[in-house]
């Protein structure tokens, strides 16, 4: 008797009976399936390769030639040597206060 509640109680509690439906939530059941509902192969696969492949590198080429535009414009955009003075620029005055006097 006890082995059977044992058993039973959890079943009870954790079973897809005790689920809530309210909120539209369906227990997922899995379609059965058969051998028959598969596709039948037709026609030649290395045509369908090709066109595939060519839609493919449509968008590749498209997309790589895209992102090259992007990083020349970003690159071109970043003034990469703001901070570099040429060496004309550095006066007595700024050379002394790199080297101060110890008086």
């Amino acid at each position: 008797m006890i082995s059977r509640l044992v058993v039973a109680t959890p079943n009870k509690l954790l079973g897809i009976g005790r689920v809530n439906h309210i909120r539209n939530h369906v227990p997922m059941r899995f379609p059965a399936g058969t051998y028959d509902e598969l596709q039948i192969p037709q026609g030649s696969w290395a045509e369908l390769h090709k066109q595939q492949n060519r839609f493919y590198n449509t968008y590749f080429i498209i997309s790589a030639t895209i992102a090259t535009v992007l990083f020349a414009a970003a690159f071109y955009v970043s003034d990469i040597n703001k901070y570099k003075l040429p060496k004309i620029s550095n006066s007595e005055e700024g050379l002394k206060f790199l080297n101060p006097d110890p008086k």
